[in-house]
Order: C-alpha cells, then sequence, then structure tokens
C-alpha cells in the first residue's frame, strides 16, 4: 500500500488534470435528460439493507421498501417528501420528512406505523435536498451546509459549521468516527466531488457554539461514492470514488486525518483499440471505477463497475462477478449471497455517461 494525500490521489487520477478546479463555482450538474416524474424510481439516491428488508430513497423524496422474503417493492406514501433516513440501534427505520419550510422526523414501529418524533427544524439555513442524517439513534444528529442539529427531548441543539459545507451532490455518504469527527462526501459525476470532514466533537454534547470543519479533498477529476468508518481502524473512514465518463477513474482510501492509505486501485481490463497511440494512452490511465462500500461483519464490500469485492483488513479476501439483475417494481435487484443485495441506480447517469451504476447493501 502507498501512503499519499487524498488531494494528491484524486488529482492523479487524471493525468490531463494539472490543477483542482472549485466544484463549488459552478453551477449544480443538471440531467441532461429529464425522465418523466413518475418513473423515477431508478434514480436511488440511498440504499439501506436492514432486518432482512431493503429500504430505498430516490430522487424525488419517494421512500419504498422490498422485504427479502416476498421481494416486491412497497412503497411508503404516508409520509411525504422523505429528505433521508437511516437506521438506529434497535434496526428501525427513522426518517427526515420536510414540509414546506420546516422539517421533523418520524420513526417506524415494528408494526409498520409512523410516529413524528420531537420537535421541527425550521429550513432556515439550507434547502430541502440538504438535510443529511448523522445518527439515527438518540440522540439524533443532523447535518446541514451551515449547522449540525442535536435533538434534544423536544428541541434541537444548532451548533454553526465554519467554514460552511457545499453539500451539493446527486448522493452523499456520511460515517461518524470513534473521536467523533464526521466524514461527508459529496458526488458531482464528471463535476468531481469532495470529502468535507467536521472536526471531531462534532456529535459531542458540549455546549460550542461552533464546530470547525475541513474540506479534506477536492477533485475535478473523481466523485466521492461512499464513505464507511473503517472496520479495523475506528478513528479512520474508507472512502471511494469511481466515474464512467470519456474514461474509467476510481479507487478506494483509508482517509485518517488529512492523510490516506491508497487501499485499491487497479487497472481497467485490456479492451479492444488500445494497440493504437491514444487508446494505449487512455488504457493506461483507466482505473477501475468504485461506486459504493459497505461494511459487513468487520470487513467491507465494494462495486465497481464490473464485479464484487471484498476486503479483510488491507487485503482483498474474495471477488465476485457481478450477479444477474431481476426487475423489482422497476429497480434492478439482486442478492449476491446471505446478507448482500445489490441495487442498480440511474442517479449517477444523469451527471455523467455512467449508465446504471450499482449500490451494495450489507447487514454491518
Amino acid at each position: 500500500m502507498k501512503r499519499v494525500t487524498l488531494g494528491a490521489f484524486l488529482l492523479a487520477a487524471d493525468p490531463a488534470v494539472q490543477t483542482p478546479q472549485v466544484v463549488g463555482a459552478q453551477e449544480p450538474p443538471r440531467a441532461r435528460v429529464q425522465p418523466d416524474p413518475r418513473q423515477l424510481i431508478d434514480h436511488i439516491t440511498k440504499a439501506v439493507l436492514a432486518d432482512n428488508t431493503v429500504w430505498l430513497l430516490d430522487i424525488n423524496g419517494r421512500l419504498s421498501h422490498v422485504p427479502l422474503d416476498s421481494m416486491r417493492l412497497v412503497p411508503d406514501t404516508a409520509l411525504g417528501t422523505v429528505l433521508d433516513f437511516g437506521v438506529d440501534r434497535k434496526k428501525r427505520i427513522v426518517a427526515v420528512v420536510g414540509q414546506s419550510r420546516v422539517a421533523f422526523v418520524s420513526r417506524r414501529d415494528a408494526r409498520g406505523q409512523w410516529h413524528v418524533d420531537g420537535a421541527q427544524l425550521p429550513m432556515r439555513d439550507t434547502t430541502s435536498t440538504a438535510i443529511t442524517i448523522v445518527s439515527a439513534s438518540d440522540p439524533i444528529t443532523l447535518l446541514t451546509a451551515e449547522a449540525i442539529y442535536t435533538q434534544q427531548g423536544m428541541s434541537w441543539q444548532r451548533r454553526h459549521l465554519v467554514p460552511a459545507l457545499d453539500l451539493r451532490s446527486v448522493q452523499r455518504s456520511v460515517a461518524v468516527t470513534s473521536d467523533g469527527s464526521v466524514y461527508v462526501g459529496t458526488n458531482v459525476g464528471e463535476w468531481g466531488g469532495t470529502l468535507w470532514r467536521v472536526s471531531g466533537g462534532g456529535l459531542a454534547g458540549d455546549r460550542a457554539l461552533s464546530v470547525a470543519t475541513a474540506r479534506i479533498a477536492r477533485s475535478s477529476a473523481l466523485p466521492v461514492t461512499g464513505v464507511a468508518q473503517d472496520p479495523e481502524h475506528s478513528a479512520c473512514v474508507i472512502a471511494s470514488m469511481g466515474l464512467l465518463h470519456m474514461l474509467e477513474l476510481g479507487g478506494i482510501v483509508r482517509v485518517c486525518g488529512d492523510s490516506a492509505t491508497v487501499l485499491f486501485e487497479q487497472p481497467c481490463p485490456r479492451a479492444a483499440g488500445i494497440d493504437t497511440v491514444e487508446g494505449g494512452r487512455l488504457a493506461r490511465s483507466c482505473r477501475l471505477a468504485v461506486f459504493a462500500i459497505a461494511p459487513s461483519h468487520g470487513d467491507f464490500w465494494a462495486a465497481t463497475s464490473r464485479e464484487l469485492v471484498r476486503f479483510h483488513g488491507h487485503e482483498i479476501a474474495e471477488r465476485l462477478p457481478m450477479p444477474s439483475f431481476k426487475n423489482i417494481g422497476g429497480i434492478p435487484f439482486a442478492v449476491a449471497g446471505p446478507g448482500l443485495v445489490i441495487v442498480r441506480t440511474n442517479i449517477n447517469w444523469s451527471v455523467s455517461l455512467s449508465g446504471p451504476t450499482p449500490l451494495i447493501l450489507s447487514e454491518p
């Protein structure tokens, strides 16, 4: 393994990039083709496996679930527009729901009923698409572009983020480390991505009025497609990156503070046309894109553009071919093994030429 700064690794992935471009200075990316809103269930922005059920959130804020014993898509229409959702320690689904200029938390009980939990949260410093659940367990913690909110009974403690975060992204991923730091990855496809860190103590119950943030890396070459706590190093995170556009780029790094260790960076398989000068240059630059990661029983799985890879510590422990998919309510869906599910989404297609890309789900 080689140790690098994350920014250097991201920029080195694209030999044509000499200096980083500022993603935040650009207009948010728009889909090249606006699909029929009624058909956006395949534009999945988040998927979670909990208690033998797959939970899915689409780009329109519609929450659905697929029980693995019935393999049928069940819409959760009673909630309205869901901004984000997560799973608490009791494997209950917790959703943040947006209505007008407020948001509130709703929790699902064992009978499948939803109950409002706590006070409303005024969306004064954020758009309705930029609320992220940091912790779904008590105390529930939410992140916006400018503040971190911790639920305290029927009220919310608000702490200002300095500087504010740029959370524009087709998908956001978040992980918390043992020192209380919060890492947030953004994915804007061909426009690149950013990995942010909210400093240690971000989840602490202190009375600090502000919390420092840092942009660990910003890349015009690679979006951050997944962030998870490192199973072996609890103060670190694993971050995946992947882009399928004019060229395929990607990899996996372990991030500890401001430094990173490359865990996975693999050349693409040999393809037709590489014997030309231009083809050879592109082939040498090509690296397998990684579109999702998922912790699993002390290991973690990664979904590349071509296969599934299980890591144990620093080493690759298992490789599986991408399984065959079946259509479940309009969503390409596959069970790759016990407790391992793959869902394809078109969400990256709106900001790149990727086509459908995989999400990998596993119960920790």
